[in-house]
């Protein structure tokens, strides 16, 4: 009776340790991740149907011309691919920006930015291209009329947004020692700004 009660007892502590693993590695998945590739992206251009000549000018003379990626996957997170790029000086004492996510396909690895702002990785040709859209007014939304049981009149903003430009970048794949040393330099010359 007490081997069985002993047994039990080391079964649920086993259990317990196994479940407390899983939840730490699923929890902190981005630790595991294995890298994909290092990527150095230079501007290719800015475009837009919608804004002017000056406007896109302004955009393109405030976007860096090089800028430095990390891609990895992250098994345990369901397979996602997570993105890091080397911090501009002065936004991260890592030298790294937010971790985005993105979601792998046959042709692209691709996300969101935000509500409205998209972005992606053309795994044939090496080309990024990010699309910042503008919410429109409510008055420019469209809105449509679907079938519901509830509410035979439902009616839906179908466009709430238009693209404003879209910035595409030429990617070539680097050693991890350059992105590395991108991240590196951001990091200490962030550090370097700090007072306290």
């Amino acid at each position: 009776m007490i081997k069985r009660l002993k047994r039990t007892f080391y079964l649920i502590l086993g259990l317990l340790a196994l479940g407390a693993t899983w939840l730490y590695a699923n929890s902190n998945s981005h630790k595991f991740a294995t890298d994909v590739a290092y990527l150095e992206c230079t501007l290719q251009e800015v475009s837009s149907d919608q804004r002017d000549k000056d406007f896109l000018d302004a955009v393109k003379k405030d976007a860096p011309i090089k800028i430095f990626a990390r891609l990895r996957k992250d098994w345990i997170g369901g397979g996602a691919i997570l993105l890091n790029w080397a911090a501009d000086v002065g936004l991260s004492e890592d030298g790294l920006e937010r971790t985005q996510t993105l979601i792998e396909s046959i042709n692209n690895y691709s996300g969101s930015l935000g509500k409205y702002d998209t972005q992606a990785f053309n795994r044939g040709t090496l080309l990024y291209t990010r699309v910042q859209n503008d919410e429109l007014p409510v008055d420019q939304t469209k809105e449509a009329c679907v079938s519901d049981i509830l509410d035979p009149f439902k009616c839906m903003n179908v466009k709430e947004y238009e693209e404003a430009y879209r910035i595409t970048r030429h990617c070539k794949i680097v050693d991890e020692s350059v992105f590395g040393k991108e991240r590196k330099k951001s990091a200490a010359a962030t550090k370097a700004k700090q007072k306290i």
